[in-house]
């Protein structure tokens, strides 16, 4: 790790310096504060898939390191960019590199991306919902939709109120829940 400030030595401490020994050591440390990855924070004022914001920090170049948070005013619907104080506009991405997904981003999330300067890019920090929603959804429909499922599952006909049960071999209907009696409000709720 890179140290961004060592002091000098002078002035010595209990030892009362002269203005220009002071005004150097502050001077190096300005300096160590100057060198830290710059963090911002603004409301996003894009359009769809383009976010803009302009921060208040002092942001005169995309440095690597540099974290932008944003809260945004709409959602994404697929690959996305961000533009920080008229710099020009720059690909957000996932970890991995790939392009946003829809709903990657949605109205009113706090977004933080840090820019990479070897790829040029803002990188997405923490999971992307829309990419853990496609999941789900994608291993849903595939077990719904499988053959050896829709196979095992009992005709649906006079059957409604009643729930699927399995004996880990077959399903059938039943009014009973693993332990539990199907509470039917026709008896009073016994």
């Amino acid at each position: 790790m890179t140290a961004l400030y060592t002091a000098t030595g002078a002035p010595v401490a209990q030892v009362r310096g002269t203005s220009a020994s002071v005004r150097n050591e502050f001077l190096l440390i300005q300096a160590g504060f100057a060198a830290l990855p710059a963090s911002a924070y603004a409301a996003d004022t894009g359009a769809a898939n383009a976010y803009a914001v302009a921060v208040s920090s002092v942001i005169t170049a995309y440095v690597d390191g540099l974290q932008v948070i944003l809260k945004a005013s709409h959602a994404n619907t697929g690959a996305s960019t961000v533009n920080v104080n008229g710099l020009g506009a720059i690909a957000i991405v996932h970890q991995d590199g790939t392009a946003l997904q829809v709903n990657d981003i949605y109205v009113n999330q706090f977004v933080v991306a840090i820019y990479n300067a070897t790829t040029n890019q803002f990188v997405l920090a923490g999971s992307a919902m829309g990419q853990i929603l496609a999941d789900i959804t994608a291993q849903v429909s595939a077990a719904v939709t499988a053959a050896a499922f829709q196979a095992a599952l009992p005709a649906q006909a006079g059957n409604a109120g009643l729930f699927v049960t399995t004996n880990g071999a077959n399903a059938s209907w039943s009014s009973v829940i693993g332990n539990s009696l199907y509470l039917n409000s026709n008896f009073g709720g016994y």
